[in-house]
C-alpha cells in the first residue's frame, strides 16, 4: 500500500477568517427530514448501510452524501493505490427527541463500535434530521480514525486526533475544498468556557502523551466528573486535543518544508516503518522549537478568528441514487430496539420488550429479531431464555455472523453440560469462513484464553484490518502478543486499543492493563541490565515473575465471568514450574488444607466456585516468562472477585 504525493501543486493557502456553521451536506444543500408521512428505508452503497427514517428519495440522497463524503476524506487526506473499503452503518432517526431518547446526553450524533448495543450491525454512526453540519463532523473524524488505522496504525494519539479535527472541518464552495479549519474555540486569555492558547501543551509534551495523558478526563472515576478534579481533567484532555488540531494544522498549512516533512512521515509510516524511526528520518535536522513554532502560530491565528486554510480545486464525485428498500414492520422494531439498548435503563425495559416481541410475531425468520429478544431476556437474567433465543437465531440465519458470534460468546462462558461442546462445534464451523471482525475477534480471543495464542494471533490481525475502528479486536491482539512473551508489542497495540475507546466505559480499563504490561516490560528489563544483589542473575527473580503473572489481568477476568452470582470473593493459591524456554511446564492448584503449611498462606479464603478455580489455573499456565538459563518455580496467590476480577 502506497500512499501518493500530496495535492500540494493544486492547492493555494489562504487566511480565512472563521465560517458560519449550519445544517447542510458536504455539497452544502439542505437535507432536513421532508414534511409529510415517513417510513423507514435501508440504502446500501460501496461503503455504507444506511437505515433512514424518510422519504424514499430522501433516503437516497443522503446515501450519495454519505458515499461523497467517504471519496471527500479518500481524495484528499488518504489517497492511496486501492481503496481500504472500509464499510460502516448508518442509523438516521427523523426527530431530535427520539434521537435523545437513544444517544449521549447532549450530542448530535455518535459513532459506536460493532460491539455491544448496536452489533447486529456492525460499527455503525447514529444521528438524526439527516447529515447536517455536526453530524458531518462526526462522521468524518471517525472515517479519519478508521482511515489512519488502516494506513498507519503505529501513528501516535496526538497525531490521530489532530488529523481527525483537521478532516473533519473540510468545507466544499466554489469548486474548491477549504481544510484547516479549527474545531475548537480558543482564546488568548483563559476562562472557563474557552480554551486558552497559553495552556496547551507545546509539541514535546505532546510527542511524550501516551493514550492516558492524552485523554485526562477518562481517568477521572465517574462518581467525580462533576467535581473540580473532573472538571479540570476535561479541561486538560480540551487543550490537548486543540493542540494536536493546531499541530497538524500548522505542519499541514504552513510552510512548505514542514508540510513535506510531514507528508513524508505518513508515507514512511504507511510502509510500516516505526513511528519514531520514520519521524526521526522525515524531519531530519529539525528542531521541535521549529515545530512548536508552526503549532503556537496555527494556534494564534485560530484565536483571532482567523486561520490559514489549504484550498484545492475539488470536484464532487456523485453517483446515480442507488436502490431503497422500504423496511419491513420487523425491521423497525429491530432499528428502534437496538437503538434503546444503547443505554438501556429499567425503565426502559417494558418497551424494549414490546418492540422485540413485536419483531418476533412480525417475522420470527429475523435473526436479528431473536438476538433482540435474546438481548431482553439477558437484562432480565434468563439465561436459558438467552440461550434457546440465540439457537433460535442461528436456525433461522445459519450463514448470519452475528447470530455466530453472540450465540458463541455465551457458549463459551457457560457452564451448562454440553456448552464447551457446542462453543467447539461452532468454533470449527466458523474458523474457514469467518469475515466479520466481530466474530474473528471472539473466535481469537477464544482460543488465546485456551492455549491455541499462534492460531489466534493471524485471526487477530485479520480482525483489525477488518475494522480498524475495532478497539476490542486490538485489544486481542495485545493479549495474543502478550502471550507469546512480545511485552513491548503487547504495550503498543493495547495503547491503540485505548485510543480508540474513545469516551467509551472500556477505555479506563484498557489503561490499568497498559500499566501492567508496562510494569511487566520494566521488570525484566531491569532483571537483565541490573540482577539482583545476592541472587542468581541466570534465574528468574521473583519480581519479574510476579509482574507477568499480574499482566495476565485480561485472562483472569475472563475467568471471573464465569463465576456464578451467588460465588463469594476469594483466593487460588497456585504453583507453577517455568521452564528455561519460558514457558509454563507444569500449574497446579495447591489445596486450602495445605495453606496452613506454608509461610506465607493467602489472608483471604479460598474460592470455592470450581470453574473459576480450574479457569485462574489454566491462565497461569498459559503465561509466558523470558528465557533463563535454568528452571524455575513459584507459587502464587490470586485474589478473584467474580464481580469485578483480578485484584
Amino acid at each position: 500500500m502506497k500512499m501518493l504525493s500530496r495535492c500540494a501543486s493544486a492547492a493555494l493557502l489562504v487566511s480565512a477568517a472563521l465560517l458560519p456553521a449550519c445544517r447542510v451536506s458536504p455539497t452544502g444543500k439542505f437535507l432536513g427530514v421532508s414534511v409529510g408521512e415517513q417510513r423507514w428505508h435501508i440504502v446500501q452503497t460501496p461503503h455504507f448501510t444506511l437505515r433512514i427514517e424518510a422519504i424514499k428519495a430522501e433516503a437516497q440522497a443522503v446515501a450519495v452524501e454519505l458515499e461523497s463524503s467517504y471519496q471527500l476524506l479518500a481524495d484528499l487526506g488518504f489517497p492511496m493505490d486501492k481503496d481500504p473499503g472500509l464499510h460502516s452503518g448508518v442509523v438516521i432517526f427523523r426527530t431530535q427527541e427520539e434521537y435523545e431518547r437513544v444517544g449521549p446526553a447532549g450530542s448530535s450524533g455518535y459513532f459506536a463500535s460493532g460491539f455491544g448495543p448496536w452489533d447486529a450491525f456492525g460499527s455503525t454512526f447514529v444521528c438524526y434530521g439527516g447529515i447536517s453540519q455536526s453530524t458531518r463532523r462526526v462522521v468524518l473524524h471517525e472515517l479519519t480514525h478508521r482511515f489512519v488505522h488502516y494506513v498507519f496504525p503505529q501513528a501516535p494519539i496526538w497525531l490521530h486526533e489532530g488529523l481527525a479535527q483537521y478532516y473533519e472541518t473540510v468545507v466544499l464552495r466554489d469548486g474548491k475544498a477549504e481544510l484547516g479549519l479549527g474545531p475548537r474555540r480558543l482564546t488568548r486569555t483563559a476562562d472557563a468556557s474557552s480554551l486558552s492558547v497559553d495552556l496547551l501543551p507545546d509539541t514535546s509534551a505532546l510527542m511524550a502523551m501516551d493514550a492516558q495523558a492524552f485523554y485526562a478526563a477518562r481517568s477521572v472515576p465517574k462518581e467525580a466528573s462533576d467535581t473540580d478534579v473532573g472538571e479540570e481533567a476535561a479541561r486538560k484532555q480540551g487543550h490537548n486535543y486543540a493542540s494536536a488540531w493546531a499541530l497538524v494544522q500548522g505542519l499541514k498549512n504552513g510552510a512548505p518544508r514542514d508540510a513535506e516533512q510531514l507528508q513524508a512521515w505518513l508515507e514512511k509510516m504507511a510502509a510500516g516503518k516505526p513511528a519514531q524511526a520514520a519521524f526521526d528520518e522525515a524531519f531530519a535536522g529539525r528542531d521541535l522549537a521549529e515545530l512548536d513554532a508552526a503549532r503556537l502560530a496555527a494556534a494564534n491565528a485560530w484565536a483571532d478568528h482567523r486561520a490559514t486554510v489549504m484550498r484545492t480545486d475539488y470536484e464532487v464525485r456523485r453517483d446515480s441514487p442507488p436502490e431503497a428498500r422500504e423496511l419491513s414492520p420487523a425491521e423497525v422494531e429491530i432499528v428502534r430496539g437496538f437503538a434503546l439498548l444503547m443505554g438501556a435503563t429499567r425503565k426502559d425495559f417494558p418497551e424494549l420488550k414490546e418492540r422485540a416481541r413485536a419483531a418476533l410475531e412480525a417475522d420470527p425468520t429475523l435473526p436479528e429479531a431473536h438476538l433482540l429478544e435474546a438481548r431482553y431476556r439477558a437484562l432480565q437474567y434468563d439465561d436459558l431464555g438467552e440461550l434457546e433465543e440465540l439457537r433460535a437465531a442461528v436456525k433461522v440465519g445459519p450463514d448470519s455472523e452475528v447470530a455466530a458470534k453472540a450465540l458463541f460468546s455465551v457458549l463459551s462462558k457457560s457452564q451448562r453440560e454440553g456448552a464447551h461442546e457446542e462453543a467447539e462445534a461452532l468454533l470449527s464451523s466458523w474458523l474457514p469462513r469467518a469475515k466479520t471482525a466481530s466474530l474473528l475477534n471472539n473466535l481469537a480471543w477464544y482460543m488465546v484464553l485456551h492455549g491455541r495464542v499462534e492460531e489466534a494471533i493471524p485471526l487477530s490481525r485479520k480482525s483489525v484490518k477488518l475494522d480498524p475502528s475495532c478497539h476490542e479486536c486490538f485489544d486481542t491482539a495485545a493479549f495474543a502478543l502478550l502471550r507469546t512473551g512480545e511485552l513491548r508489542g503487547a504495550i503498543e497495540v493495547e495503547e491503540i486499543a485505548a485510543g480508540l475507546a474513545g469516551e467509551r466505559p472500556p477505555a479506563a480499563t484498557y489503561f490499568k492493563i497498559i500499566g501492567l504490561y508496562r510494569a511487566a516490560n520494566t521488570a525484566v528489563v531491569l532483571w537483565k541490565k541490573r540482577p539482583e544483589p545476592g541472587t542468581d542473575p541466570s534465574v528468574l527473580p521473583p519480581s519479574v515473575i510476579e509482574a507477568i503473572v499480574a499482566a495476565q489481568k485480561p485472562g483472569m477476568d475472563a475467568c471471573s465471568r464465569l463465576g456464578k452470582a451467588s460465588s463469594p470473593s476469594g483466593a487460588v493459591l497456585v504453583t507453577a514450574a517455568i521452564g528455561e524456554d519460558g514457558k509454563v511446564t507444569e500449574a497446579r492448584l495447591v489445596p486450602p488444607e495445605e495453606w496452613s503449611a506454608l509461610q506465607k498462606p493467602p489472608t483471604e479464603p479460598p474460592l470455592k466456585d470450581e470453574a473459576v478455580i480450574r479457569c485462574a489455573v489454566e491462565q497461569i499456565r498459559l503465561a509466558r516468562f523470558p528465557p533463563s538459563s535454568a528452571p524455575s518455580q513459584f507459587t502464587y496467590t490470586i485474589s478473584l472477585h467474580p464481580s469485578s476480577g483480578l485484584l
